[in-house]
């Protein structure tokens, strides 16, 4: 009886891995390119992933290391057998690299020459943003910039708010296609004009200690995103303004893309709803979140916004999986930043059904004697 319940228990603590999709195409040339994942790939081995684009050749993951002691010369050419790098080669027998990891920068080498062009598609579970540059100065970073039809915003505005990533004397790099040498990774010469794509990966030299990843900063009370599990209520999410302007933010609903194969089908998206209080009747209002809503964010300023679910609307089977994105956007077209949220419907799953039998009572005043 003991071994069962201590295995029924543990039932509560298990939970499947918890994901919600979008499939992001990367453009790369034949050589070496570098691509940003801002969610995670590791349902799939490379090998998976990369099964049908047999151009794909060699993967090579960027592993920040403070001190930089193991360079043979720049991190810009990389080096095997390095922590700062673990590698996967097409059939490769010893690769030291066997998933993507999101919020990581990869270098991705390719067949044929810069006149080649292909299109990958890699699946992601969508990951909350986060940033951190060392004070080496090798820093290999994406970000999470606005696409506005096909243009991205520049360098220059976009760390407007973060002047040292770009201030002069620090160095930019950028992979163009083609060998590694000269012409590949070409500098950033002018990064007042040069667009920032939010696919690819940059060398900044910047020795500056930060954790900028966009011209707003989003702080939630659950680190894995709007994470609601099977009982959860209220997420809170807070905004920070960096800028010294006044930021209007749109916030979004988003549909997840359906899972990839072998990984935990959705049933919907998470039914969100928005609570705000009402000083005058010193209630909570929800409202829910079925279209876009702005925020209006003050210069320097920052705002809570909680979101709570409605768990009525949840009809599917006992501990069906729920989830959805909602998407933050802002006035001035710079960031572009997906929040994760799950919820799961409560089940019975876990608790112990049981007979007890009561074969004496016993009743004591509290403090006499036995």
């Amino acid at each position: 009886m003991k071994t069962l319940l201590l295995a029924l228990i543990s039932l509560c603590f298990v939970t499947a891995a918890q994901a919600q999709w979008q499939t992001t195409t990367y453009t790369l040339k034949g050589g070496w390119n570098s691509i940003y994942l801002h969610g995670d790939a590791t349902h799939a081995t490379l090998d998976e992933l990369f099964d049908s684009y047999s151009e794909v050749v060699e993967v090579w993951r960027w592993n920040p290391n403070p001190s930089q002691v193991q360079f043979i010369s720049s991190p810009l050419i990389p080096s095997a057998g390095t922590p700062e790098w673990s590698t996967w080669v097409r059939d490769g027998s010893s690769n030291s690299l066997g998933q993507l990891l999101g919020q990581t920068a990869y270098l991705v080498k390719c067949s044929g020459s810069t006149s080649n062009s292909y299109n990958v598609a890699i699946p992601q579970r969508i990951l909350p943003p986060s940033a951190a540059w060392v004070r080496n100065g090798a820093n290999f970073m994406g970000f999470p910039s606005f696409k506005n039809g096909s243009s991205y915003p520049t360098m220059g505005s976009y760390f407007a708010t973060f002047p040292v990533a770009i201030a002069s004397g620090v160095k930019i790099y950028k992979y163009v296609g083609g060998d590694l040498g000269p012409g590949n990774p070409l500098q950033v010469f002018s990064p007042s004009f040069e667009t920032l794509d939010r696919n690819q990966a940059y060398w900044f030299d910047s020795e500056v200690v930060g954790n900028f990843y966009a011209p707003v900063e989003i702080s939630l009370s659950k680190s894995s995103g709007l994470d609601f599990g099977r009982t959860g209520s209220t997420v809170t999410v807070r905004l920070r303004n960096r800028s010294d302007a006044v930021s209007t933010v749109t916030i979004a609903p988003v549909d997840s893309a359906a899972a990839p194969s072998g990984e935990e089908g959705i049933t919907g998206s998470v039914p969100l709803r928005r609570r705000t209080f009402d000083t005058e009747t010193a209630t909570w209002i929800e409202t829910d979140v079925s279209s876009a809503f702005t925020e209006v964010v003050g210069p320097n300023a920052a705002v809570e916004l909680t979101f709570g679910i409605d768990r009525t609307v949840m009809t599917g089977d006992s501990n069906a999986f729920y989830a959805s994105m909602l998407r933050f956007t802002d006035s001035a077209g710079l960031y572009d930043i997906l929040l994760p949220a799950t919820a799961r419907k409560a089940s019975l799953a876990g608790l112990w059904i049981g007979e007890a039998r009561v074969s004496a009572v016993e009743s004591k005043v509290p403090g006499s004697a036995d």
